[in-house]
C-alpha cells in the first residue's frame, strides 16, 4: 500500500499495521492517553490493551483499504477485513495529536459483510 504523508497518513499507516500484524508498530501509532471505543460491544481500551488485544485475536486477519477521509485533526478509513472465510467491514473515526500520534479511535464493525452476489 502507498501511505500518504498528509493529514490522514496516521490512520492509513494504523490500517497497514493492523494488516501487517505489526504490533509495536501499531503501538508506536497510538498517543499514551490513546482511547479505543468499539461501538458493537461499548467496550473501550486504552493504547496497551487495545495492541494486546489485536494481536491476541485468533486467525490471520487481513485489513484493505476501501476508503479514507480526513478534516483538520479528524480521519476516518472504511476498511473490509477478512481471513478468507468471513468477511467484515468496519469504519474507524480517529482524532489525531498535533504529534502526529493517534489519540482516540472509534471502531463500528458490521455484523457480516454480503454474501457474494447480493
Amino acid at each position: 500500500m502507498t501511505l500518504p504523508t498528509d493529514a490522514d497518513a496516521p490512520l492509513l499507516h494504523y490500517a497497514d499495521a493492523l494488516d501487517r500484524q505489526d504490533w509495536p508498530g501499531l503501538r508506536a501509532l497510538l498517543d499514551d492517553g490513546f482511547r479505543a471505543e468499539f461501538v458493537h460491544d461499548g467496550r473501550t481500551l486504552d493504547a496497551d490493551a487495545f495492541v494486546a488485544f489485536q494481536a491476541d485475536y485468533p486467525g490471520d486477519w487481513r485489513v484493505t483499504v476501501a476508503d479514507h477521509v480526513r478534516a483538520g485533526d479528524r480521519a476516518v478509513v472504511r476498511c473490509v477485513v477478512t481471513d478468507g472465510r468471513e468477511t467484515y467491514g468496519v469504519a474507524t473515526f480517529a482524532r489525531v495529536g498535533v504529534d502526529g500520534r493517534i489519540l482516540e479511535v472509534v471502531e463500528v464493525w458490521t455484523d457480516a459483510a454480503r454474501p457474494a452476489g447480493s
